[in-house]
């Protein structure tokens, strides 16, 4: 932002961009470049509520090595490795809409999204986590 810019120049301001500011920014260009929509947003926004909130967490967020993409990259595995079946009394009254046409949906249907108590000890310790391995 130009006024902070002017204002770190003027002295009026100690810093250019708070701890909190440069670990939100870093997200917000990551989330660009990997096209972050749908739950992966939301997990997104995990992260960055956990930045406002532990001064620890934005300082690991901006940590060489650590990555919005690898946290995710995480997290999804974590679904994949964590699927349950769903009831087929639940699948047997889908209705999918396929190539133009809605028809009932076929299963058996795997679905594995951790819970947000289950996304938000993944982030963090992912990013407080020394090095930047995925789980």
């Amino acid at each position: 932002d130009p006024e902070d810019a002017q204002d770190y120049i003027d002295g009026a301001a100690a810093e250019l961009a708070t701890p909190l500011m440069a670990a939100l920014g870093k997200l917000a260009v990551e989330k660009r470049e990997l096209e972050i929509s749908g739950i992966l947003g939301d997990w997104t926004e995990y992260i960055e509520e956990a930045c406002a909130a532990d001064p620890a967490m934005a300082a690991a967020v901006r940590r060489k090595g650590k990555s919005l993409q690898r946290a995710m990259a995480g997290l999804i595995r974590f679904a994949f490795e964590h699927k349950v079946r769903v009831s087929d009394k639940i699948v047997s009254i889908t209705k999918v809409t396929q190539n133009g046409r809605q028809e009932a949906m076929r299963g058996p249907l795997y679905l594995g999204v951790p819970d947000r108590a289950q996304t938000k000890r993944l982030l963090r310790a992912y990013y407080l986590r020394e090095g930047g391995q995925t789980q």
